[in-house]
């Protein structure tokens, strides 16, 4: 099975996907632009075989609404900022 998309909701596209780019070491394929069917701005990192895609929504929808409204059946994660700070330092203090 091959992952064709990964798509991120985020609050600052360009940013996010800049940051991406640097990480891996790879270059934006797309840039930021408009793009209808997200009802956003939308940055694009290619890898092989799939996209990283960085969705900067303009409507208050999760990305679960967002792609179900495209008639795809999302299997999606949301990481939550601070649930991912607390896994972090759940996993620092275990380790010390």
């Amino acid at each position: 099975m091959v992952i064709k998309e990964v798509i991120f909701a985020v609050h600052d596209a360009k940013a996010t996907a800049k940051k991406w780019s640097s990480i891996l070491d790879i270059p934006i394929s797309k840039d930021a632009g408009d793009d209808p069917e997200w009802n956003g701005l939308k940055v694009v990192i290619s890898l092989d075989h799939t996209d990283l895609i960085f969705i900067e929504s303009r409507v208050n929808h999760t990305i679960r609404e967002l792609i179900t409204a495209r008639g795809e059946r999302p299997l999606a994660v949301q990481l939550s900022p601070s649930i991912f700070y607390k896994q972090t330092l759940m996993l620092d203090s275990y380790y010390k």
